[in-house]
């Protein structure tokens, strides 16, 4: 009997970490499903064509990752593929007038919880020579004005991938960090604050952005690869994005 191939993909409700559980479902993977929204977590398990395990949860609090992994373990008996996907941009603004009270919650969400859900996957990454995909940012590449809190956590993003990815403890196990340019989700109407999180019209943007489906198709691609390939680094952005 063919052992299944599974998945924990954080931010599962909306964006980018949706697409993504829907992406890797179509390919045959049971999937982890992490968010906070429950109702969207049970929607979502009503649509993928392959096991579906919602586990409620907001990581940005101590011990949620460490839990939600767990409990993936306990399903699904291990892990071939991580995917760091969740993440907000609160505390958007000038840094002399941008709402600082949100920043230690923004890096809580955008740094540290990809950390410990990182450590917490370690073990069962490594028993299955698996894959670990953190969603970074192009602006922990080319920092923006406004963005000063969000680009600061996915810096740290970026150097705890490239730090983690040389750890011997680490051998056999694929870390990739994709970084999305303007990518058309919810998180935009959250960084301006609007009362309901929502998509925009494309037509806000003056160009075609991103859909979630394509930074999904990326994750999908990095994990195509063969064992011995790892995909470092993958930047990507609408061709249009100045």
């Amino acid at each position: 009997m063919t052992k299944r191939r599974t998945a924990l993909v954080t931010g599962a409700t909306s964006g980018i970490g949706r697409a993504t559980a829907v992406h890797l479902a179509g390919r045959g993977y049971d999937i982890a499903a992490v968010g906070r929204r429950g109702d969207r977590l049970a929607a979502l398990r009503g649509e993928l064509p392959t096991a579906c395990l919602p586990l409620p949860g907001d990581l940005s609090e101590a011990g949620v990752a460490e839990q939600v992994v767990c409990e993936a373990l306990e399903a699904f008996g291990g892990l071939d593929v991580v995917v760091a996907a969740a993440g907000h941009g609160r505390g958007y603004g000038p840094v002399g007038e941008a709402d600082h009270r949100v920043w230690p919650a923004a890096v809580a969400l955008n740094l540290t919880a990809a950390m410990q859900l990182t450590a917490a996957a370690a073990e069962p990454l490594r028993g299955s020579g698996g894959t670990l995909v953190l969603i970074g940012s192009v602006f922990g590449v080319d920092p923006a004005p406004d963005y000063a809190a969000y680009a600061a956590a996915k810096h740290g993003l970026r150097g705890f991938a490239r730090s983690v990815r040389r750890e011997k403890g680490m051998d056999g196990v694929r870390i990739c960090l994709i970084n999305p340019g303007t990518t058309n989700t919810e998180f935009a109407s959250v960084i301006r604050g609007d009362g309901e999180p929502m998509v925009h019209d494309p037509s806000v943007w003056g160009f075609e952005p991103l859909l979630p489906e394509d930074v999904a198709a990326a994750v999908g691609w990095v994990v195509d690869q063969p064992a011995h390939v790892n995909v470092e680094e993958l930047t990507l952005r609408a061709t249009r994005d100045r």
